[in-house]
């Protein structure tokens, strides 16, 4: 099982193994979420060597409590990431940083790979920056009652059926039901950064290798524009048909997680890193 730290405030759950033989790993969850959507790849990746670690992003789980969470911003998040990187890589120095993002968390990541110089990076049903419209109306019909909460930076609470719909529509029934009491409330400013294509990524400031990963039933972040955001960075796309939104816990997952590690593997040797 993870056990968890304390960084500067933030929260991580970590899964370390018993002889590390691979660079550390940070993972970065989607809107609402929490580092519990990690929790079987942190045990998959330190089987295999890495040092894993999940970040809940302030005002998620008691992670970096904020006052008026509404009105935090996805530079926020990336700020989070970048002071939780430094203490991993003083924790394993020398070793390079593998960045995993999920959804909204792919996003931040991009973004945070402009100056953290990763080794890696994975984006996971990832959000896509400036530049890539995010045109799904399966989400955009159900982001138009929170309008009102998105231009006030005002907290957003979901509703579980919506959520289910977009986000978990091929994850078991008995998990769904599970989920609900993790999810956390969205920020508004958040939401409509997204929603309106706010945050630029210079790609030519990110010179890792790069892997998105798509479910090709993804209905709320469709395998066309994942697509489009790998070809941004020159980087890989990967389409699992079968799988949704939430590839990281459904049926298959494993399988899905055994092609990121062989990716990284591969990157890792290109790159001199292993």
């Amino acid at each position: 099982m993870p056990h968890s730290i304390t960084v500067d405030g933030l929260l991580l759950d970590v899964e370390l193994p018993a002889r590390p033989s691979r660079p550390p790993m940070l993972m970065v969850h989607g809107i609402m979420g929490g580092a519990w959507y990690f929790a079987k790849w942190l045990r998959f990746f330190a089987a295999r060597g890495h040092p894993a670690y999940a970040l809940n992003l302030r005002g998620h789980h008691g992670s970096r409590p904020v006052d008026d969470f509404g009105r935090v911003s996805i530079m926020d998040y990336v700020t989070d990431v970048s002071d939780v990187s430094y203490s991993i890589r003083e924790r394993h120095p020398g070793a390079p940083l593998i960045l995993v993002g999920h959804s909204m968390g792919g996003l931040v990541m991009q973004k945070a790979a402009e100056t953290l110089a990763p080794a890696a990076v994975v984006l996971l049903s990832t959000v896509p920056p400036r530049g890539i419209p995010l045109l799904s109306w399966p989400l955009f019909r159900r982001e138009l009652k929170h309008v009102p909460e998105m231009l006030m930076s005002r907290s957003v609470i979901a509703n579980p059926t919506d959520v289910a719909d977009l986000f978990l529509n091929r994850v078991d029934p008995p998990d769904v039901a599970s989920f609900v009491e993790r999810w956390t409330p969205a920020s508004g400013r958040v939401g409509r950064e997204i929603t309106l294509g706010r945050i630029a990524v210079d790609a030519t400031c990110v010179a890792a290798p790069v892997l998105v990963v798509a479910g090709g039933d993804d209905v709320a972040i469709p395998p066309r524009i994942q697509r489009t955001v790998a070809g941004k960075y020159n980087g890989t796309c990967r389409v699992y048909e079968g799988n949704a939104h939430f590839l990281i816990w459904e049926s298959g997952w494993d399988v899905i997680a055994t092609d990121v590690a062989a990716w990284i593997d591969e990157a890792l040797r290109l790159g001199d890193f292993a």
